[in-house]
């Protein structure tokens, strides 16, 4: 479709030609680019999103959402992504100049009305947790996007979901903020940077760059050194890190392989947290790896911060509760405890991707050695004891940094040993119903989820192969199971493992981060560039969606 509007739109230039033969081509194309190419322009980029659009129908999609100023212009983008299509991401549309929590709810419910009208449905909102957008997913706000939409819409009301990379990044920030060796370690790989762009004649590729809002940038900077060995040694900063490029290894290696696992398009937010937790233990595992205490405690640092993040906080119920409908997610809640994740290497993690093992190849992985043993004895959260609840929205108030030592260490373990959340999912699931309107009875609901997590769900739910090969399968056919009940209670039953199919499905909709978000940003740069920085909003949608087509 895209192809055939062009060749259209050249020879309609053709044809505008030919009706006015005694004028030179360079008076005509100014006035027909000018006044002709928009509209054919907007033409073409309708056709391109509606296609799209429709081929979501019926469809939940999760709503990405990020905010970025250029040119002197704050926009904020919006991508569709739909983890059951090939074609999982889609560009919505741009905003700009949204910047306070009432914009930002009257932006969300614009969306919402929006794609009511295509027949799809939202199921998520998937952000970097600015603080205007914050007030606008929680109900005891005053913009609160339930106060702005109509009390007869029977619509779902999206789950606000944070981008899981940049909670990892935040891990890594608060890291810097605590641990004044840990800081001064990134300053010299900074520094380093400098020295090889001084020598950059040495090097036939491009030198590193250092911005620290790219979660990758340490990664790259290691594979640089990877690449070139004792010839990045130029100046004193970069002697110096090349000398500690074993420890920048242990620590950043397991954390950037979780960022790309968790920054993929297709990445379902219910294998967020088995994969964070991976990364945990690989950097519990480093400890013993260290000879000196200040890399012991960075290491320690980070784990640490990254388990608060994603299970001391608000996010913890809604990340757990979509890990729980998995396979891995299901056995380790029947066991009452988080631990042994090791039996779940990264490989054997489903994605919706079909191509995910050619991807895979390209990350590097640090899997090879085997991870601690998680037998602890101590309970950090035992079920009915209060649950912390912090936020981790704004990053200016960090923690007092943990400090390590051998007892703290055994305490990190056991949080993610045997750590119970088993009443916490439960509630969760519930609550996730709710703001989804999807019809159920709490207390038949809480039952099933009781019976599907039990070993006694062989009568009512399909082969766990099933559910380990593809759970979006698995909770289809839950979905299209039929009722063969015939008392009350039976239906009531079947009533309520047919919403848990369908929370589980939504769960399984929702993406892991807004990742594509940035990599749309960077298309965006490229179109407003300095010679275009004054194009309007309109135009500069209309570009993009043709672009993301291409």
């Amino acid at each position: 479709m895209c192809d055939d509007a062009f060749f259209s739109f050249i020879y309609e230039v053709m044809r505008y030609g030919q009706e006015n033969p005694d004028s030179q081509p360079q008076t005509l194309f100014p006035k027909f680019s000018r006044f002709r190419l928009p509209a054919e322009r907007h033409s073409l980029s309708l056709k391109i999103l509606n296609s799209s659009l429709s081929k979501m129908r019926n469809e939940q999609v999760s709503v990405a959402m990020d905010a970025g100023t250029i040119q002197g212009r704050h926009f904020l983008l919006v991508l569709l992504v739909n983890l059951r299509s090939d074609n999982s991401v889609v560009f919505y549309q741009l905003y700009q100049n949204i910047s306070t929590a009432e914009e930002y709810s009257n932006a969300v419910c614009s969306i919402l009305t929006d794609l009511e009208t295509y027949g799809i449905t939202p199921i998520a909102f998937v952000t970097d947790r600015l603080p205007a957008q914050m007030p606008v997913f929680r109900p005891t706000s005053s913009n609160y996007i339930g106060n702005f939409l109509p009390s007869t819409r029977i619509a779902p009301i999206p789950i606000h979901v944070p981008c899981s990379c940049h909670l990892l990044n935040s891990a890594l920030q608060w890291t810097k903020k605590q641990d004044e060796f840990f800081a001064s370690k990134l300053n010299t790989l900074k520094a380093a940077t400098v020295e090889w762009r001084s020598h950059a004649a040495a090097f036939t590729t491009k030198i590193p760059d250092c911005m620290e809002h790219r979660w990758l940038w340490v990664d790259t900077i290691l594979d640089f050194i990877d690449k070139y060995g004792q010839s990045v040694k130029v100046g004193p900063n970069s002697c110096e890190t090349f000398n500690i490029r074993y420890q920048l290894n242990l620590i950043f290696r397991p954390f950037c392989s979780g960022i790309k696992h968790l920054e993929r398009d297709y990445s379902s937010l219910s294998y967020t947290i088995p994969i964070v937790l991976i990364v945990v233990q690989r950097l519990f595992q480093s400890i013993s790896q260290f000879s000196e205490e200040p890399w012991k405690q960075c290491a320690f640092c980070l784990g640490t911060n990254i388990i608060h993040l994603f299970l001391r906080t608000e996010w913890t119920p809604i990340l757990l509760a979509a890990f729980s409908i998995t396979k891995e997610g299901r056995d380790k809640l029947n066991l009452k405890r988080l631990g042994d994740l090791h039996t779940i290497p990264y490989s054997a993690i489903p994605f919706v991707c079909p191509s995910f093992e050619t991807i895979q190849s390209k990350c590097r992985m640090i899997i090879s050695t085997p991870l601690l043993p998680v037998e602890p004895e101590i309970v950090v959260v035992n079920e009915g004891e209060e649950w912390q609840n912090s936020s981790p929205n704004d990053t200016a108030h960090v923690p007092e940094p943990p400090m390590f030592t051998p007892q703290n260490l055994q305490q990190g373990i056991d949080m993610i040993g045997r750590t119970s959340f088993y009443n916490l999912v439960s509630d969760a699931i519930i609550a996730a119903a709710t703001t989804l309107r999807i019809p159920h009875n709490p207390t038949q609901l809480s039952i099933q989820f009781n019976l599907w997590v039990s070993s006694s769900n062989e009568r009512h739910y399909p082969s766990d192969a099933i559910l380990s090969a593809s759970p979006t399968a698995y909770w289809d056919m839950v979905c299209r199971s039929d009722c063969s009940e015939n008392t009350d209670v039976g239906r009531e039953q079947y009533e309520g493992r047919i919403a848990l199919a369908k929370v589980a499905e939504a769960f399984l909709s929702i993406a892991s981060s807004e990742a594509m978000c940035e990599r749309t940003l960077a298309t965006l740069r490229r179109i407003l560039n300095d010679s275009n920085r004054s194009m309007t909003l309109n135009t500069v949608n209309d570009k993009m969606i043709i672009k993301s087509k291409k």
